[in-house]
């Protein structure tokens, strides 16, 4: 990684724990904050980056979201 803007499309990569915030943008751009307790699923195809300078917070933004896949909880 060299900075906070690598983006990745394979969300299974990135280490996301309990309790993490995430922001979900919808169809119509309104962003939803959540924690990852409340989520538990984010869409298949999204591209993620983080949006602070620690692992704490990601940024989601859908891309199929007839599909879901879980978040691991393994932090």
């Amino acid at each position: 990684m060299t900075g906070n803007n690598v983006r990745t499309r394979n969300v299974n990569m990135i280490d996301i724990g309990k309790g993490d915030v995430i922001e979900v943008k919808g169809s119509w751009w309104q962003v939803l904050k959540k924690t990852v307790a409340d989520c538990g699923f984010v869409s298949l195809g999204v591209v993620a980056w983080p949006i602070t300078k620690g692992r704490k917070s990601f940024r989601y933004i859908s891309g199929a979201a007839d599909y879901k896949r879980p978040i691991r909880m393994d932090r």
